[in-house]
């Protein structure tokens, strides 16, 4: 009868033991995926806020008529200069 007992407490503490390795895997495995999300979230937060600024001064230069002005901003940015125009740059470092 003693026998049978002990087999039965061993059996029973072998499937605890897998039981609990499973839970603990599976736990670890989901929060290594919660921070890739978390990641990914904060990256998509920070595109949305780019896209919104980005659409903000879009939204201003289409109230204010300026088409005009934000055309010459984006050529001044990309390095060109009007017919004539001197440009003079800083070389001192300040």
């Amino acid at each position: 009868m003693a026998k049978g007992k002990k087999k039965r407490n061993i059996v029973l503490i072998v499937a605890f033991v897998l039981f609990t390795s499973y839970i603990g895997y599976h736990f670890v495995t989901l929060q290594l995926h919660i921070s890739e999300q978390k990641a990914e979230l904060a990256q998509l937060q920070q595109q949305c806020e780019e896209t919104e600024i980005s659409n903000e001064e879009l939204n201003d230069i289409l109230e204010n008529g300026g088409e005009r002005d934000y055309m010459e901003k984006i050529a001044r940015d990309n390095g060109y200069v009007e017919l004539n125009e001197r440009v003079f740059v800083d070389i001192s470092g300040s």
